[in-house]
């Protein structure tokens, strides 16, 4: 079995030299904001799954992974002339959207959140108008300051006998 330490070496190796050839070296004018995001190599020390993420819409995706497909032979030599190995692992690039996905899930998440906030202030639980987005609000689920709940303190058990620390 490989030496996990060697693969999360040229793991790290590949990563911050394929990023290097693409923002120096490469002279494709098809070439965008790409950036790289992770690499996986082979446990046979194979293959290289170079992740990237292209900023973008869908054809300048498009345009940069060809582009970056075409130059994976000059990519793929830059790195063998580093490298102190037998064989060079074979550079693939794959499109990460990790990072779109991201930016996905926290919109509707803050989406999700606008709705109940507008929902809770409809059924009176917090103070509002529907559809304003008070500044300072907390978010539904946090506590307000001067929010009323029962008329317990804090620092009352709920016996009316407040806590005393020592």
């Amino acid at each position: 079995m490989p030496n996990p330490q060697r693969k999360n070496r040229l793991e790290r190796f590949l990563m911050k030299e394929i990023a290097s050839i693409l923002h120096t070296e490469m002279k494709d004018p098809s070439i965008g904001l790409v950036s790289v995001t992770g690499v996986q190599v082979s446990t046979d020390f194979k293959t290289a799954r170079v992740k990237v993420s292209v900023y973008g819409g869908a054809e300048e995706k498009n345009r940069n992974m060809r582009a970056l497909k075409r130059g994976r032979g000059y990519i793929q030599s830059c790195v063998a002339g580093m490298l102190r190995m037998r064989t060079v692992p074979e550079i693939r690039f794959e499109l990460d959207e990790s990072i779109e996905k991201s930016i996905r899930i926290g919109q509707i998440i803050s989406k999700a959140v606008e709705e109940d906030r507008e929902r809770a202030v409809l059924r009176g639980e917090i103070p509002g108008e529907p559809g304003e987005a008070e500044a300072g609000s907390p978010e539904p689920g946090e506590a307000e300051d001067d929010e009323e709940d029962g008329g317990e303190d804090p620092g009352e058990d709920g016996d009316g006998s407040a806590d005393e620390e020592d």
